[in-house]
């Protein structure tokens, strides 16, 4: 009697990966499926011979093939770890195998029907092999109409890139909006809700330095104690440049007596200039010396209601180079000790 053998389902196409140290993944899958031999769950050994065709039916044999002898079946089930057609055959084109068994010690191979289509996950392969000649290391892949092949990326690329530094010089930069609109070098638009700019410096272990509230507004200040509700906020105490405007520079709280003090004093200078010094010279009159010249700055002055002194009515002071020197007076200009304030912007 004829002996009827089918192949039930192949089912699993896997590609076999090397295990050795950064060897390439290779051409080769694995094929498993289920053998039924007579109508009944195949057990023994077969011999499978495994070809590769360009059609489901009729001729296109690709000229590849391969047998593997006494292949173990356990009830109808069986594994070939390798089926290995090389690299050439996928090109692209519907591979299909066509499948022979036979009972190992018999002499006639069964041509099992259909033929079994290999499917995408051997065809990964192509993106190591490419088109027939392959591609090199740092090549992009681009389509030439029939073929992924490898070759050099022919866009041009904005970036001029120094190592792990990345600069752009070509334009001008927009963050949330158009490019036709940008009308600045860097110009950034805000989502609803979001604040349009923020920094933060790692060292400060602060977490956020700088921002631009999302509300705008003009007001300059730190986050604590007291942020502004709107503007530009700054992480820490806001300074300036010694010669530049806008910001005080100096803010002096002075006692004028025989025992002179600076009882405060605030430095809104970033580049950590010295302290302001204070010399008794006769009643109400002192001379206060600064660490910067005044000759290109602004002050202003007041006397203070509180402490000794509390009838006074002013304070006047002549710039001499890098010292004030001031008077306290009262109603009746009459030159009386007590407490100072001095602005400078």
């Amino acid at each position: 009697m004829k002996k009827n053998i089918i192949l039930v389902i192949l089912m699993t196409v896997i590609l076999s990966i090397n295990n050795a140290c950064a060897a390439p993944v290779g051409s080769s899958f694995s094929y498993q499926g289920q053998l039924l031999d007579n109508n009944n769950l195949a057990n023994g050994n077969y011999d499978i011979i495994i070809e590769a065709y360009s059609t489901k039916v009729g001729n296109g044999n690709l000229g590849v093939s391969q047998t593997f002898n006494a292949v173990t079946v356990s009830e109808g089930i069986f594994n070939i770890p390798q089926v290995d057609f090389g690299d050439a055959i996928y090109t692209g084109d519907e591979i299909w195998l066509n499948i022979q068994v036979r009972k190992t010690g018999n002499p006639t191979y069964i041509t099992l029907s259909p033929r079994q289509r290999l499917n995408a996950v051997p065809y990964a392969v192509q993106t190591e092999f490419l088109a027939p000649n392959g591609a090199n290391t740092n090549d992009f892949l681009q389509f030439d109409g029939s073929n992924w092949v490898g070759g050099a990326l022919n866009i041009p690329m904005p970036w001029d890139v120094n190592g792990s530094d990345i600069s752009y010089s070509a334009g001008k930069v927009g963050i949330g909006t158009g490019a036709s609109a940008i009308t600045s070098t860097l110009e950034i638009k805000g989502e609803s809700g979001v604040d349009p700019f923020r920094i933060q410096n790692s060292t400060t272990g602060i977490g956020l330095d700088f921002r631009v509230a999302q509300n705008g507004g003009v007001a300059i200040g730190p986050f604590t104690p007291n942020p502004p509700l709107s503007g530009l906020q700054v992480q820490g105490n806001v300074r300036q440049g010694l010669n530049t405007n806008g910001i005080i520079k100096y803010m002096v709280d002075a006692f004028c007596d025989p025992t002179p003090t600076i009882h405060k004093f605030y430095n809104g200078v970033d580049n950590g200039i010295g302290a302001v010094t204070i010399d008794y010279i006769s009643t109400g009159r002192c001379k206060l010396v600064f660490p910067f010249s005044l000759n290109d700055r602004y002050y202003q002055v007041s006397s203070s209601g509180s402490g000794p002194g509390v009838d006074s009515r002013g304070v006047s002071c002549t710039n001499v180079f890098d010292a004030l020197y001031c008077k306290r007076y009262n109603g009746v200009g009459t030159a009386v000790n007590g407490r100072m304030m001095i602005l400078i912007y």
